[in-house]
């Protein structure tokens, strides 16, 4: 198949290749935009996650502190 009848002509090549040009860093733009979003949202989730997981760990070091301190001041009573 002969290249030649595929060509457009060269007004027509130059416009295309000027809404192309143009349309590049808005589409690059809109495309970084939507992956920072998505970076940001995943961020905030993982550190909220992260922060729920601290405080359940807290509240389950307290709540064995407290029987562990019971349990020894119990101990203790006993001895005395």
């Amino acid at each position: 198949m002969d290249d030649s009848s595929a060509k457009l002509p060269k007004s027509m090549d130059d416009a295309i290749k000027s809404v192309v040009g143009k349309s590049i860093p808005t589409l690059s733009n809109n495309t970084t935009k939507v992956l920072d979003d998505s970076v940001h949202s995943i961020k905030r989730q993982i550190i909220e996650d992260n922060e729920t997981l601290i405080e359940k760990v807290v509240k389950k070091a307290r709540r064995e502190d407290y029987h562990t301190f019971k349990k020894t001041m119990k101990i203790s009573s006993n001895i005395t």
